[in-house]
C-alpha cells in the first residue's frame, strides 16, 4: 500500500477531510475531521499555518495512519441525499479506485438489515413479534431449560439482544475453509469455529448480546418463507429498495464485481487468491453492500419511521426505534450516555434531544458505520476494507454527531 500511497499523494494532498465534507457536504463548519485531535488540531491552530493544516488533514494522510486502502462514505440530509463517494483502492497492489458502488462486507451492520427484512414479514403478517420462535422454527428448536420454561423467546428478544443466548460474534472464514451450515453453527459442531447456542438467562432480563441469536433469527426466515436467506432479503429488502449492488451471498461472487478486497492491519492485501473472506453467518454478519445502497436504506428507515413510506407501516418502524426495558440498561453503555438497545439498533439521546439510531460492523478486514437522527431526517454510511480503520471511522462519525448537536 505504501507505494500506492506515494504514487497517488499528489492526487489526494490537497483533499483534507475538511475539503471532502465542506465540497459534498457543506456542513461542517465549526472544525475539521481529524485523525488524531490531540496531536493535530490543536498545535495546527494555535501556528495558524494554513499548509501545515492541510497537509496533517489530508484524507489520504488519515488513511495511510490506519492502513485503509480504501473508503466510501455516503451523507444524508433533511431527508436527501446529499453525496455518496469513494476515496482510496479496492486492492492495495492495484489502482482500481473505490466509488459508491463499491461493496464491502459490513459486519454486524448485517443486523439492521436482518432487522428490517423481519419487520417487513412481520407487516405482511407472516410473523408475529412477540410469540415463542419455537413456533417458526421447523429445522432446528432452542431447547427448554430452567431459563426458558416460564417464558419463551421471542423475535423481539431475538433481534433486541435480550433473548438470553451466547455466542458473542463469528470468525470469518479464509478462501479454501469449508462453511459451515445454520444447523452447524447453532449445535457447534465443525466446520463451525464458535460453540453451541444456548439459553443462559430469562429472556427479556437482561441484554446480552448474541450473534448467535440473531442466527436463530435467520433460520426463522428461511423455515416459514421457504426461501434461501440471500433470496428472501432480495424479495423483502433489496429489490423494493432498488439495492442492486446488495447481497448475503458467501463467498461473495467474483463476478459480482466492483469488490473492495481484505486488508489486515498492516495494511495488506490478505484472503488470496480470492482476495476476501466469508460469512456464512449472514444475518449476523454476513451483508455485502455500498454506500450508494446504504443511503437508501437509511432513507427509507427515516421516512417510515414519519409514515412518508411505504417500506415499512410507521407503527412497526416506531417499534423499532423504541428502547427495550431491560434490567441492565444502564451496566451496557458508557456512564452519562443515553442509549439503549432497540429492535436491531442501538438508541441514543443526544444532549439537544435528537434520537439517533446506530450500529457499528467489525469483520476481521472490513469496519462499517451507519447513524441516523431520525428527528432531522439526516444519516451517514462510512465504509472501509481496512482491519485498522475503526478509528478513523470513529472520528468522522463523532465529529458529524457534534455538529448536529450545534445546530
Amino acid at each position: 500500500m505504501q507505494q500506492w500511497l506515494k504514487a497517488n499523494k499528489k492526487k489526494f494532498l490537497g483533499f483534507s477531510i475538511l475539503t471532502l465534507l465542506l465540497t459534498f457536504g457543506g456542513y461542517v463548519k465549526y472544525r475539521p475531521i481529524h485523525c488524531d485531535p490531540i496531536d493535530f488540531a490543536h498545535e495546527a491552530r494555535i501556528k495558524n499555518d494554513a499548509v501545515k493544516l492541510k497537509k496533517q488533514f489530508s484524507l489520504i494522510a488519515c488513511m495511510q495512519k490506519h492502513n485503509t486502502p480504501g473508503l466510501a462514505i455516503a451523507f444524508i440530509e433533511n431527508g436527501m441525499l446529499k453525496f455518496a463517494t469513494g476515496f482510496g483502492v479496492l486492492n492495495s497492489e492495484k489502482e482500481t479506485t473505490v466509488n459508491a458502488d463499491t461493496v464491502f462486507s459490513v459486519g454486524s451492520v448485517s443486523k439492521v438489515i436482518n432487522a428490517v427484512l423481519i419487520l417487513r414479514l412481520v407487516d405482511k403478517g407472516l410473523l408475529d413479534f412477540d410469540v415463542d420462535v419455537n413456533r417458526y422454527l421447523k429445522s432446528w428448536k432452542i431447547k427448554k431449560n430452567k431459563f426458558t420454561s416460564s417464558k419463551k423467546i421471542t423475535l423481539r428478544h431475538l433481534l433486541s439482544h435480550t433473548a438470553g443466548l451466547t455466542v458473542h460474534g463469528f470468525p470469518d472464514f479464509y478462501p479454501g475453509e469449508e462453511l459451515p451450515t445454520v444447523i452447524e453453527t447453532l449445535e457447534g459442531k465443525a466446520p463451525a469455529k464458535t460453540s453451541a447456542v444456548k439459553s443462559i438467562l430469562t429472556p427479556g432480563t437482561k441484554m446480552k448480546y448474541s450473534g448467535g441469536g440473531i442466527t436463530v433469527s435467520q433460520l426463522v426466515v428461511t423455515d416459514v418463507t421457504g426461501l434461501t436467506y440471500p433470496e428472501a432479503a432480495e424479495k423483502y429488502v433489496f429489490n423494493p429498495l432498488e439495492m442492486k449492488r446488495s447481497t448475503f451471498l458467501n463467498p461473495l461472487p467474483k463476478t459480482h464485481g466492483n469488490i473492495a478486497k481484505a486488508h489486515d492491519r498492516a495494511g495488506k492485501l490478505i484472503a488470496k487468491p480470492r482476495g476476501y473472506q466469508a460469512m456464512p453467518e449472514m444475518a449476523a454478519s454476513g451483508l455485502w453492500t455500498s454506500a450508494n445502497d446504504l443511503a437508501k436504506f437509511m432513507k427509507a428507515l427515516i421516512n417510515s419511521y414519519h409514515g412518508e413510506s411505504n417500506f415499512l407501516m410507521k407503527e412497526t418502524t416506531r417499534t423499532m426505534m423504541t428502547p427495550i426495558e431491560i434490567s441492565n440498561a444502564k451496566k451496557i453503555v458508557p456512564a452519562g450516555l443515553k442509549k439503549q438497545t432497540g429492535v436491531g439498533v442501538f438508541l441514543s439521546t443526544l444532549e439537544n434531544g435528537e434520537t439517533l439510531f446506530s450500529h457499528n460492523g467489525s469483520n476481521e478486514s472490513y469496519k462499517a458505520l451507519i447513524k441516523g437522527w431520525l428527528e432531522s431526517r439526516s444519516a451517514i454510511v462510512i465504509l472501509s476494507n481496512g482491519a485498522k480503520a475503526k478509528p478513523l471511522i470513529k472520528n468522522i462519525a463523532q465529529d458529524m454527531i457534534v455538529y448536529y448537536q450545534r445546530t
